[in-house]
């Protein structure tokens, strides 16, 4: 959010370019206020909020990822509100991977960590 490096950026559009080549779908970047990294269309009409991180490391490095709590508590009302899908779209050194936020999703493992 407050660190983000034109890097990050370039290395994070690199990655959500490719996530919307592979499903189909249209992206635009978010504002920082909304604290997620895009907004997915689909025949334009909103079909899921996304963050995405680049990783330099493999993906079996460690056994979490670090994200932040303000990250996902904000990312949790964007996906209650909007009633569409919240992913967290992640890019390592080996592969690219996604999970979605469940509907019953509950903050019941939260660590200090990073």
């Amino acid at each position: 959010m407050l660190y983000e490096s034109e890097n990050d950026k370039e290395n994070e559009a690199e990655i959500i370019q490719m996530i919307c080549n592979k499903w189909g779908v249209a992206c635009r970047k978010l504002p920082i206020r909304y604290i997620v990294d895009y907004a997915l269309f689909r025949d334009k009409q909103l079909s899921a909020f996304v963050e995405v991180k680049r990783r330099k490391n493999d993906s079996t490095k460690y056994p979490t990822l670090i994200i932040s709590l303000f990250k996902l508590i904000n990312a949790s009302m964007l996906f209650r509100g909007a009633e569409v899908p919240f992913l967290l779209v992640v890019g390592w050194n080996d592969r690219i991977g996604w999970w979605m936020m469940p509907n019953d999703f509950q903050f019941d493992a939260v660590e200090w960590g990073g």
